[in-house]
């Protein structure tokens, strides 16, 4: 192949020559066929074979100077030119080659600097990628077990079952510092339904924020809000708190309406993430407000069914079961707790007097009272015809016999309008409270039915306290 090459260079300018002694043209033409040929010859020979390129270019040369020496050409201006541009071809070319290999050095370093910054920053995007996948991997992990949760609170419609379910999600899965569940009663006051991690000093915040009125329309907004505790100077000087950092409320929302809210501290060494929020705010509370709304309203209609119609306390059979319960907590625990029993006086005389429809009248007022005035987690029942019994978890006899007071008194002073008349009615009360050694809740019963017939007994319109 290379033979072919340097065969064919020799052929060319063995014609050129030829064609000077032959054929007679002006020394300016034949000067410009020779330098085309050479710039000719200059990109082959570079292109094709680089090693050899001098050597062919010399060659040339001294081919010139012969066919100008042979043939008598004495135009020695026009040989200077020819020759003058053939050295500097020759060198332009090394010159080039210098120049080129130093900007392209220059460029290579340049280039690869760029590479190696490029390379980093896609790595360093790479990572941030990566973390990203990471976290979005742990949200999926997240919204995974809190739908999983979400499936067994479709199985419930106990309250107390959900509330498990909906501690489990904010601990468990979620995992929240600390958290309470408060869930709106009918009069819009809160109540704490589930408690976790709360001191006694962050319960009284609590109840301070709640019942402030403030921050009352924080409470019943239906979106995610937050109160900075450190721009709250009223809250520090009263607590002197400095380590809270601020306070979450994440609104238990059911079409439109505010149910509950789930309350967090966040600390200044520890907040809760962004991520965190948008969880509990657009997946966990969602699904905690449709199941405490579920059961509420399970519960509301049972315990309609356990109430009695016309005074809308518990019926007889419900008050057994409930008094059964706190007389097996209380052994349990070794608490306490006290009960009131209650009768109309001269009931019958009443109803035979002004007929039953006013003796309804008359329960159902007293019914009233009672209700208006007892706080949970009391609880009161229609015992039986006339009569009625106050169950109060945590009171004492002497608080318990307070109430009843304040009861009777009530019932002394209220009128009932019967057609144009005012009548009053009055009560009588028995008060017993629960002892360690007693071995079935009818024994309290017992106590506080004979002390309700002795206040009957000692002329009505009173209350007796149980021996």
């Amino acid at each position: 192949m290379n033979f072919k090459k340097y065969f064919l260079i020799y052929f060319i300018i063995l014609s050129l020559i030829a064609f000077q002694f032959f054929v007679k043209i002006p020394s300016i033409i034949y000067a410009f066929i020779l330098l085309s040929f050479l710039y000719l010859l200059y990109i082959w020979g570079f292109k094709f074979l680089p090693k050899y390129y001098y050597v062919i270019n010399i060659l040339f040369i001294f081919a010139i100077i012969f066919n100008f020496i042979k043939f008598g050409n004495k135009d020695f201006l026009l040989l200077s030119i020819i020759i003058l541009q053939l050295i500097i071809l020759i060198f332009a070319k090394q010159i080039w080659q210098k120049y080129r290999e130093k900007h392209t050095f220059t460029f290579s370093a340049n280039v690869l600097k760029d590479m190696i910054e490029r390379n980093f920053n896609l790595e360093k995007k790479l990572y941030q990628i990566q973390q990203e996948n990471l976290e979005l991997e742990k949200q999926k992990i997240f919204i995974n077990r809190i739908y999983s949760e979400a499936k067994l609170i479709n199985q419930s419609i106990k309250l107390y079952e959900i509330l498990e379910i909906c501690k489990n999600i904010l601990e468990d899965i979620i995992k929240l510092p600390n958290f309470v569940l408060l869930i709106k009663e009918k009069n819009g006051s809160f109540s704490f339904y589930i408690k976790q991690n709360i001191t006694e000093k962050m319960e009284e915040y609590l109840n301070y924020f709640i019942s402030n009125k403030k921050y009352e329309n924080l409470f019943n907004l239906s979106s995610y809000a937050s109160i900075s505790l450190s721009d709250e100077i009223e809250f520090k000087k009263r607590f002197n708190e400095t380590d809270l950092r601020n306070l979450n409320i994440f609104p238990l929302v059911m079409k439109d309406k505010v149910i509950g809210s789930i309350l967090s501290f966040g600390y200044l060494s520890k907040l809760i993430e962004k991520s965190t929020i948008e969880i509990i705010s657009e997946i966990a509370s969602p699904i905690i407000a449709m199941g405490i709304n579920k059961a509420l309203l399970h519960k509301e209609m049972e315990d309609l069914s356990r109430r009695d119609g016309l005074t809308k306390l518990y019926l007889h059979r419900v008050f057994q079961e409930k008094i059964l319960e706190e007389f097996a907590r209380a052994k349990r625990y070794k608490t306490t707790f006290s009960l009131i029993m209650i009768d109309i006086d001269h009931f019958k005389n009443f109803n035979d007097n002004y007929g039953h429809l006013i003796g309804d009248t008359v329960l159902a007022t007293i019914a009233n009272i009672i209700k208006e005035n007892i706080e949970e987690p009391s609880f009161a029942a229609r015992y039986g015809g006339e009569e009625f019994a106050i169950v109060c978890p945590n009171l004492k006899l002497d608080e318990a016999f307070e109430l009843a007071e304040k009861i009777r008194k009530k019932v002394e002073n209220e009128k009932i309008k019967i057609e144009d008349n005012f009548v009053n009615v009055t009560i009588s009360a028995g008060v017993a409270q629960f002892s360690e050694g007693m071995i079935s809740k009818d024994e309290i019963i017992k106590l506080a039915d004979d002390a309700l017939y002795k206040a009957k007994n000692s002329g009505r319109n009173r209350t007796i306290k149980a021996e």
